[in-house]
């Protein structure tokens, strides 16, 4: 199991994260960038869109273990892209940490966080 989880892993923590990086690469490269909602937005159907290629036939237990791993690989990757491109720093780590977290609920199919976080930043 821990070998198909290793290569799971790492399959699903790159293509994550590229879509992730482009996507906010973009985000702040364009005039017309698409808002932090869209972002948000983008970032929890990226993992969840992954996690079910990649989690088919894992135990949701093993899944939510899995998911947690990935999201923090996704923070700490965007922190690093983010960092190198923003003056403020705290919203660089803050930005990071949230799309971690709401990675996490697309890749474990839970809504501990996109919810609320769409809610409380995009009125929705």
């Amino acid at each position: 199991m821990f070998n198909l989880f290793s290569k799971n892993f790492k399959k699903l923590l790159l293509a994550s994260t590229i879509g992730s990086f482009i996507f906010v690469s973009n985000s702040f490269a364009e005039d017309n960038s698409p808002s932090f909602c869209d972002l948000i937005k983008s970032t929890y159907q990226t993992c969840a869109k992954k996690s079910n290629e990649q989690f088919k036939n894992v135990s949701p237990s093993e899944r939510e273990k899995n998911c947690v791993l990935i999201s923090m690989g996704i923070a700490i990757g965007m922190y690093d892209m983010l960092n190198q491109n923003v003056k403020d720093k705290s919203f660089a780590k803050n930005t990071a940490t949230l799309l971690g977290l709401v990675c996490k609920d697309g890749c474990a199919k839970t809504d501990d966080y996109y919810s609320i976080t769409l809610k409380k930043l995009c009125n929705k």
